[in-house]
């Protein structure tokens, strides 16, 4: 198949595709402007970023991948030889190129493979930021309706019905189709990409693009007689790096990707050396493609899986985006492993957050169960080096807690009544009105527990600067001057004043002593009893818990 017959071929299957990924879209805006107009009547006070979510933008793009994408997948699949990875040898010499027999349908691991792929991307950066584009739109439009409101005095109800209507308006109709376009560009290529890295051969890559039309860039209409390159190179198109067409994850505009037709052929390293023999053009030494990992199920990504060493379970943090680094050889107990993984893994499936450079240090204080912040996850490992000294730990400090404040009061009233010991008595008194020293709820998940309580640090340090400040927080909560946005400010503001009230009110002894003890480990320990549902937290800190993530989302 020449890049006519190819391109023609593609052409084809996108416009088939276009016109599914149309109504997709729009049957997606139509469910968020529905369920906007929903919300707003129930509570209509309620702030405009939480009438959108971005997930369910994200659902959108899904949808389009899963179909344009996997299909341009099975093309491309079909279009290449068929070759075994492991018996393919590079043929430098020019000789004839074999005959290929076309593969009928793509094996099922290759399948798996190519949603594996897609699913990994909906995760990414580049994605991230479609979604965050396509949602900040959205709100925008809603916007509009609000001033609008506001200036015709109209009802709730009738805002309500000018949010829903949205959806069948011109404009958003217009955005629907420009969307569709770019992104099942964007699908379709990323499907072949992914077709040409199961193939198990090496191959190059060919941008091709329509030409003799005047609705193609001219950058892009330039790379028509542009040589081969190696998989693993990037495009230079219009002065940006591009992986493929539609790609923007290397900083390529919008004025590069947005409507654009163009896709990308694969050609077979033999072909393109043997091409080089009688063309004085040089084309650059093939690179192997790094073999394909075993696929993973797509049920599998959304399911944790435990491990059966160590060594496993440091891969394992590093492959699921909870740390860049995992140091766990301290640890004896592939259990321990297990669990603190588990919990990273229902808690970044939950919250997000962005990987931390290193997980399984020991942290500064020998007293510590553990210690976090945006960068990384400190584990005690005299503590939790297995199973057995991490039960020990909760029946000395969690179990014997109140045994140990009673001990300590009898040894204190045996002394002479000097001041220092009189205040000593009066902290220990104080620490008997706490339910518990730390939040805590059975030996059994000692240290889910645990992680969960520095995950809180975590995401108060990603998300608001409320340890580090500017240091480690999200850029998006950065104001133009460089520091802390109104958003963060306020949302921190809110997080010490209800420090302040529990401590005035009492509601601190239904939280922990070492809650009590500063604004950060009450912060900590009450995103505890928040992810745990535990019905002793005050239903202010709940609504927080609440407003917090809509709003740092």
């Amino acid at each position: 198949m020449n890049h006519k017959q190819y391109y023609r071929q593609y052409n084809a299957l996108i416009k088939k595709y276009e016109r599914l990924s149309y109504q997709i879209i729009l049957r997606g805006f139509k469910s968020i402007y529905a369920n906007a107009a929903k919300e707003y009547l129930n509570n209509p006070s309620i702030p405009i970023d939480l009438l959108v979510n971005e997930s369910d933008t994200l659902d959108i793009l899904i949808g389009i991948y899963n179909s344009i994408g996997i299909a341009t997948a099975k093309m491309v699949a079909s279009s290449l030889p068929k070759q075994k990875h492991s018996s393919f040898i590079l043929q430098t010499k020019a000789k004839k190129p074999k005959q290929y027999v076309p593969t009928p349908e793509p094996a099922p691991d290759h399948i798996n493979y190519w949603k594996q792929e897609f699913l990994r991307f909906t995760q990414s950066k580049d994605c991230a930021k479609k979604v965050s584009g396509v949602t900040k739109t959205t709100k925008d439009q809603i916007r509009q309706v609000m001033e609008q409101s506001v200036n015709e005095q109209l009802s709730h109800k009738q805002v309500a019905t000018l949010i829903m209507q949205k959806a069948d308006a011109i404009d958003t109709k217009k955005r629907a189709l420009l969307i569709a376009r770019t992104e099942n560009a964007v699908g379709s290529n990323l499907g072949a990409v992914y077709a040409a890295k199961s193939s198990g051969l090496v191959l190059y890559k060919k941008w091709i693009a329509r030409s003799g039309d005047n609705r193609t860039r001219d950058a892009h209409a330039g790379m028509v007689d542009s040589a081969p390159i190696p998989m693993d190179q990037p495009f230079i198109v219009g002065g940006e790096k591009m992986m493929q067409p539609g790609d923007s994850s290397l900083g390529a505009k919008a004025h590069n990707i947005c409507n654009c037709r163009c896709t990308v052929g694969f050609i077979p390293a033999s072909e393109v050396v043997q091409q080089g023999v009688n063309n004085p053009t040089p084309v650059k030494k093939p690179v192997k493609l790094k073999p394909v990992k075993q696929p993973i199920l797509i049920e599998d990504l959304n399911v944790f899986k435990a491990v059966d060493t160590v060594k496993d379970g440091i891969q394992y943090a590093v492959d699921n985006g909870f740390t860049k680094e995992a140091n766990y050889n301290w640890i004896k107990d592939v259990n321990v492993v297990n669990e603190v993984n588990k919990t990273l893994f229902d808690l970044k499936k939950q919250y997000g957050l962005r990987p931390l450079s290193i997980i399984g240090n020991s942290p500064k204080s020998a007293r510590a169960l553990m210690s976090a912040n945006f960068q990384g996850l400190s584990v005690n490992h005299s503590i939790f080096k297995t199973m057995k000294t991490a039960n020990a730990a909760y029946q000395k400090y969690e179990v014997g807690y109140r045994d140990i404040i009673a001990k300590n009061i009898e040894i204190l009233k045996g002394r002479p009544q000097i001041y220092s010991t009189q205040k000593q008595l009066a902290q220990m008194y104080e620490q008997q009105k706490y339910s518990r020293f730390t939040v805590h709820y059975s030996e059994e998940s000692f240290i889910s527990d645990t992680v969960i309580h520095e995950y809180g640090h975590i995401m108060n340090d990603q998300l608001t600067g409320g340890i580090n400040g500017i240091r480690g927080v999200n850029k998006k909560m950065l104001g133009a001057n460089g520091q802390l946005n109104d958003l963060a400010k306020d949302l921190n503001k809110e997080a010490y004043r209800n420090y302040i009230k529990a401590k005035s009110n009492g509601d601190i002894y239904k939280v922990s002593y070492y809650g009590s003890t500063s604004k950060e480990e009450f912060f900590a320990e009450t995103f505890l009893m928040y992810t745990k549902k535990d019905p002793d937290l005050p239903s202010y800190i709940v609504e927080f818990f609440d407003r917090y993530f809509a709003l740092t989302n």
